[in-house]
C-alpha cells in the first residue's frame, strides 16, 4: 500500500494531466482572457435590489419620505456599477466561446 508521502508524489503528475485536458477539450476559454461574472456580486446585487423593492426592510431602519429618494438613489448607483461590471463580464466571456 502506498504511503502519503508516495501519493504526494504522484500530485504534480496528476495535476499536469488535469490542466491538459483543458486545452485538448477547449471549453476553459476565460483562464487568462477575461474574467467570469463574480457569484458573490450577483447576490450582492439581488440583495440590493431587494432593498428598491422594500425600503427599510433589511439594512436602513429610519427611512421617511423625505429621505428615502436618496436612500433608494443610492441603491440604484450601486446597482449600475455591480451589474454594468458583471454584465460586461458574461458578454466578453459569451463572446469568447
Amino acid at each position: 500500500m502506498a504511503t502519503d508521502f508516495q501519493q504526494k508524489e504522484r500530485l504534480p503528475e496528476l495535476t499536469d494531466r488535469i490542466v491538459e485536458t483543458y486545452h485538448e477539450i477547449g471549453t476553459i476559454h476565460h483562464l487568462g482572457h477575461c474574467p467570469l461574472p463574480s457569484q458573490d456580486a450577483v447576490i450582492e446585487a439581488a440583495q440590493e435590489l431587494k432593498d428598491v423593492i422594500f425600503p427599510g426592510y433589511s439594512r436602513r431602519q429610519n427611512l421617511h419620505l423625505g429621505n428615502v429618494t436618496y436612500h433608494v438613489g443610492n441603491i440604484i448607483d450601486s446597482l449600475h456599477d455591480i451589474l454594468t461590471l458583471q454584465i460586461g463580464r458574461a458578454l466578453r466571456h459569451q463572446h469568447v466561446q
